[in-house]
This record gives C-alpha cells, structure tokens and sequence, in this order.
C-alpha cells in the first residue's frame, strides 16, 4: 500500500479555506516574474485570489527535486539569495523548500502582499516556509508541502490546502520557526514545548506582543532583524538540534556583519585622515607663502583648521566605536589614532604659524 508523505512529513493539522477558484495562467504570460505578476494582478483582485492562483502555478509547474537536498547547490561558497533561490526555481522549474518559499514570497511581495519568510524545524527537519499578515490576521504558507508530496520516495504533484493560509495554530506543533514571533502567538511556545505537543501556560509562557514587535521588526534593516531575532530566539529555550544550528549560523552571521561594519568605519576614517592631511599640507603652504594676511584671509584659514579639528574629533569617536578582540585590527585602530594626533599637532603649528604672520 502507497502512503503520501508531504515532503518526507506527515501532518495533524489542516486548514478550513474559502472556496474561491484560482486563475490559470496560461504559459505565455509566464516568461518573466513581472509577466506572471501582472496577468495575475490584471485577473485577481482579493490578496486570497491573487496567493491561490500563483500556488496552484507553483504546484503545477514547479517539481520538489530531491537531488537538490544533498547537491553543491546547496552548499556553495557563497549561499545564495532569496532572490537567487527564487530565480532559480522560475527559471529551472525545480527546487527545495528554500526554492519554493522565496519564489512564493518573491511573486507575493510583487502583488503588493507583505510576504514573510521562516526558517525553522517542520516535523523534525530543517524547513522553510512563509507567512503574512491579512487584513489584521496572521496565516502561514507552505508553497512546498502545499505543491505536492512524495510517493514512495518520488515526488508527486498534487496540491492540499491544509497547509496554504493556515492559521497558525494549526501548525504550532508541525512548523517550529527558530524566531518564536513568526509564531503570532501571545504565548508563544518554547522549542521543547512544541517538539514535545505540549501547550502553552501562563507560567512558561509569558505575555508577548506580537503585533507591535512585528511592527517594529518591519522596519527594522536586515542586520537589526537579524539580530532581533537572534536574541528571542535564544532565549526561548531549548532548541532542538536543526534549530540550534540555525541559531549558531544567525550568531556567526551578526558576527560578521558587525566585523564588516567596524572594517567600513576603519577605512571611513583612514580616508577621512589622508583628506584632512592633505588639507593641513595646503593650509600650512598658504601661511608660509603669504606675506601679510588680511583679517579676512586669518579668519578663513582659522575656520578651516576649526573644522578639521571638529573633523578629528568625530574621526575618535568613529574609532571608539569599533569594539573588537582581534589584536591585529587594534592595533591598527591604535595606530590610526596616532596619526590622528600627529594631525593635530600639524595644525596647532599652522595656528601658530598663523599668528605670526598677523
């Protein structure tokens, strides 16, 4: 006897759906993303329609390939963009859960619905997955198990609605995000509560206001919601071992978006320092080669060095905010502040050489 998996997972949950049909695209208005955006914006009106219609083109015209899992596509140097992933999915007509929610958010967002997406644990294993918010109500998508499932280690299309614009708890237990607010729960769950069914209580699950962190998430840029989201995700605890993973690459992550920011702020200054010597060097030159300088003629060469010298100290304050343990980078932080001093006594000798002149 065949059972159905829907990619590798079964689930208990399901979701009661209107009974809206979805428009079939015909395959000529399919040669580009903005094509397929806007035959189905021309032809869908409600946000439900315009979802319905471009799932059941996913689930029709995009295969789960199981190549794909253990493939170097995957695993590249560098990892590839939700873009990319999506890209890929349109072009190749083929791809994983990481595939199939970035092409769903991707044509989502293009019809002007703010489309989410999670990673996280889906009965077990590593998963992907989106969600939105709807006039006011929270739902989650699942393009992949929604698209079809396998049979027998094959992979089969046919589409379930159980897992397309569901409510959330319907699948508290079933799709575990690593960021406990794409639960859109007031009590969310610990890790260990939803890997073990277990429901939520007053005690363990305090008071969480979803609706104004997701606001605030929204507007936040990608490395502050990374960030966010690295810290509820640690303290809401016990991972399991796919999600612990995913934490430790959120942390590695922030890691190296805060080292590449001290490097930008680094470079920032040692520019900023070479301009402000060169400026010194023509300062220094128009005093030593004028005779007699009018009021008007000091007044200007004051400011200028008034304003390099604000400019130096900015360039500090820039450089004290680089917190880092590589001993390398701090001693080139320290030998920029260095020549940051050295600027500075090149021009107290300019304003001394200035009143001179007077």
């Amino acid at each position: 006897m065949k059972h159905r998996i829907i990619l590798f997972f079964l689930s208990l949950f399901s979701c009661a759906l209107g009974v809206a049909q979805p428009v079939a695209v015909p395959p000529s208005r399919t040669t580009s993303i903005n094509a397929l955006v806007q035959y189905v914006k021309s032809n869908c009106s409600t946000p439900y329609d315009r979802l319905l219609t471009i799932q059941r083109w996913m689930s029709q015209n995009i295969v789960y390939d199981v190549n794909l899992v253990n493939a170097d596509l995957l695993r590249p140097q560098k990892v590839p963009t939700s873009y990319e992933y999506a890209m890929f999915a349109f072009k190749n007509k083929r791809g994983v859960c990481a595939h199939f929610s970035s092409l769903f958010a991707l044509l989502a967002n293009k019809m002007d619905i703010k489309m989410l997406q999670v990673d996280g644990v889906a009965n077990g294993q590593p998963h992907g997955w989106c969600a939105a918010v709807i006039n006011g109500q929270p739902y989650l998508f699942d393009p992949t198990w929604t698209s079809g499932g396998l049979v027998d280690g094959k992979y089969e299309k046919g589409m379930t609605m159980r897992f397309f614009m569901a409510h959330p708890d319907s699948l508290k237990f079933s799709h575990i995000p690593v960021d406990p607010l794409f639960q859109f729960s007031e009590h969310p769950l610990k890790f260990d509560q939803a890997a073990k069914r277990i429901p939520a209580n007053e005690k363990d699950n305090p008071y969480f206001n979803w609706r104004d962190t997701l606001t605030t998430y929204l507007a936040q840029d990608s490395v502050t919601r990374l960030t966010s989201s690295y810290q509820r995700a640690i303290h809401n605890g016990k991972p399991d071992v796919f999600n612990d993973a995913r934490i430790k690459t959120m942390k590695d992550n922030i890691l190296v978006y805060e080292r590449n920011r001290m490097v930008t702020v680094f470079n920032a200054e040692v520019d900023r320092c070479n301009k402000m010597k060169a400026e010194i060097v023509n300062a220094h030159d128009r005093i030593a080669k004028t005779k007699g300088l009018t009021p008007a003629g000091v007044a200007n060469i004051s400011n200028s060095l008034k304003r390099l010298e604000d400019e130096l100290d900015e360039s500090v304050r820039q450089l004290n905010s680089i917190n880092t343990t590589d001993k390398e980078f701090a001693v080139q932080i320290s030998n920029m502040k260095k020549n940051i001093e050295l600027v500075r006594k090149r021009i107290k000798q300019c304003y001394s050489d200035l009143e001179a002149k007077q």
